[in-house]
């Protein structure tokens, strides 16, 4: 069976969506599906095709949100041996300016979910005020707001961690939210296509419905 890096590479001749932003998916994927190995083998890749290191701990990082802590923390366990001597980004406290992360977090949720931004945090008080606070907060505010990559690049690996993980719901909203904040279809659509290393056909065609729905 092919390593994930080499059934990755049929797709990174296709301009659509450009060569870093496909090694940041793959990233964000591999990541979330704890495929250890393999996301050492793409992190010496990007380390040879010079992808920012900063890009890359920040798509590692966010996966938290998507993946869940473990997600994380191995994720960056394995970024550390590949970049033992990196700087890390500056580290700096969200906490500290508690309200302004959190008007961070409710402008770029605004951004992310449009029109539904209202119905989207009316569901969530009723379902849980813990997470409709923490949502805005460590979601859009203390992680998703970070400095090192734009808000398009976070949305794709975004969908691109979602659908590998088969979190249907939450998919459908990132499609629409990528769109929202400025992502073609196109490259929604070559985003989805790329889990294809992951995923049977009959799931990549049905997430590719759900572009158009």
């Amino acid at each position: 069976m092919k390593n994930i890096l080499a059934k990755a590479q049929k797709y990174f001749t296709n301009s659509e969506l450009d060569f870093e932003q496909r090694m940041l998916n793959l990233i964000s994927s591999t990541s979330a599906l704890a495929l250890h190995t393999d996301l050492k083998e793409v992190l010496n890749f990007t380390k040879e095709k010079d992808i920012p290191y900063t890009k890359i701990y920040e798509v590692i990082l966010q996966n938290y949100l998507f993946a869940g802590f473990p997600a994380g923390i191995e994720g960056m366990i394995c970024l550390y041996e590949v970049f033992p001597n990196e700087e890390k980004p500056k580290f700096e406290n969200p906490y500290k300016n508690y309200d302004k992360t959190l008007a961070d977090g409710e402008a770029l949720c605004q951004k992310v979910y449009g029109k539904n931004f209202g119905k989207l945090i009316e569901h969530f008080e009723k379902l849980c005020p813990e997470l409709a606070e923490w949502m805005i907060f460590e979601g859009y505010g203390k992680t998703l707001s970070r400095k090192g990559l734009t808000v398009i690049e976070r949305e794709l690996c975004a969908v691109s961690t979602l659908a590998v993980l088969s979190w249907k719901r939450q998919l459908i909203s990132h499609l629409k939210g990528a769109r929202n904040v400025g992502a073609t279809e196109v490259q929604i659509k070559e985003t989805i296509l790329q889990t294809s290393v992951f995923l049977p056909k009959e799931i990549i065609e049905n997430y590719l419905k759900l572009i158009l729905g």
